[in-house]
């Protein structure tokens, strides 16, 4: 019997030149391990059992991520996780999923897209962002409704609430589900997202 397939795309930095991200570099004090390589990221095969797949790719220089890059190793992800796979995105990994299924072309099926502490940023009110400013309003991928999901939490320090709650508005039939004492979401186990992704699959 085929595995449910699922797909995490990490979060990364992205930076509107180079010079930005070289300081950034700078004042950066060295660490040992890496951000993608821990946490609910790295536990979610075994919480979701034996009869799922988790692919969880290192997505090109995340310290100074660029989405056309980001764009190429997904599809490549993508054609290994095989049909419909359930996608999820933290944190920039999020932004990155909401402009490439809403931007991109006859984007290929997924079952859902959950986005974990989202960041909402469009390059009209956020030139500054990179090249994964969202170009418009996210509205195409309402067509999704409850199949698309938000996490956010009231504490997180790195994306603003206000963020879900601008999604909310655009996306008025998705899922969203709001915290007051996750963070960033920066912890070992993720049950609420791992009972949906079980239902997600169990639905049809």
């Amino acid at each position: 019997m085929p595995k449910k397939e699922v797909i995490i795309i990490h979060g990364g930095s992205c930076w509107k030149t180079r010079a930005e991200y070289l300081t950034d570099l700078r004042a950066t004090k060295f660490v040992v391990g890496f951000f993608p390589r821990a946490g609910w990221h790295t536990n979610l095969q075994k919480d979701l059992g034996a009869g799922f797949k988790v692919w969880l790719p290192d997505m090109p220089n995340w310290q100074n991520s660029r989405y056309d890059e980001w764009k190429i190793w997904f599809e490549k992800a993508l054609a290994v996780a095989g049909a419909s796979p359930v996608v999820v995105g933290h944190s920039l990994g999020g932004i990155f999923l909401i402009k490439y299924f809403s931007e991109t072309v006859n984007p290929p099926k997924t079952r859902a897209i959950l986005l974990v502490g989202t960041p909402y940023k469009t390059v009209s009110e956020n030139p500054d962002f990179g090249n994964f400013a969202l170009k418009r309003a996210p509205r195409r991928l309402d067509r999704l409704g409850a199949n698309l999901h938000f996490y956010h939490s009231q504490d997180d320090s790195i994306v603003n609430f206000a963020d879900v709650e601008k999604y909310q508005k655009v996306l008025p039939r998705a899922a969203i589900k709001k915290y007051t004492d996750r963070g960033h979401f920066i912890q070992n186990h993720f049950p609420d997202l791992v009972q949906d992704v079980k239902t997600l699959f169990n639905s049809r």
